[in-house]
């Protein structure tokens, strides 16, 4: 679950109008660890729109940047 961490370093090679899909956005076994990247996706600074889909226990996040 630390792959989270890797996610500024990878931002710039997200294009324009490109998207992110991250599965277990919601889990409440990854709370802690999925704080600092829902504050990074949903910051309008990194991306346009970050929006939880509840498709499951764990939710999705999809992030439009």
């Amino acid at each position: 679950r630390r792959n989270y961490k890797i996610l500024p370093k990878l931002y710039e090679k997200i294009s324009n109008g490109g998207w992110l899909l991250m599965h277990n956005a919601s889990d409440r076994h990854f709370v802690k660890e999925m704080k600092p990247f829902l504050e990074f996706v949903r910051n309008k600074e990194h991306f346009k729109e970050s929006i939880l889909f509840q498709i499951d226990t764990n939710g999705m996040e999809l992030s439009f940047k």
